[in-house]
């Protein structure tokens, strides 16, 4: 939703996210599940296209999108269509509106 310019990754692990507005440092018990579940899903992201630049592996995804509005969710479709490009996108999920642009789906019962 543009309210994050940057995240920074310390030698300890530690994760800092900063506003787009302010730059100021977010904690993530401030952040709603949804959000954090978005923040997951793009540094999750980051970091397979960072892999997908020295090799191509399979990317499976479980039902990434459980708390996920309709904006992210089409903003997490674009993502994982750009990246269907480089490599193999296996994507099992319940929300319809995550096949939007797939080249093939099946449907289990």
């Amino acid at each position: 939703n543009n309210g994050y310019a940057r995240a920074t990754f310390s030698q300890g692990g530690v994760i800092k996210f900063f506003k787009a507005d302010s730059l100021l440092r977010v904690s993530m018990d401030s952040m709603s599940p949804a959000t954090k579940d978005s923040m997951y899903f793009a540094l999750k992201f980051a970091m397979i296209e960072s892999m997908l630049s020295h090799m191509a592996l399979p990317v499976v995804l479980d039902d990434p999108f459980v708390m996920f509005d309709d904006e992210r969710l089409a903003a997490a479709v674009a993502i994982i269509k750009r990246i269907s490009q480089k490599t193999q996108v296996v994507l099992l999920t319940s929300r319809q509106g995550a096949l939007k642009g797939a080249d093939r789906s099946l449907k289990i019962k």
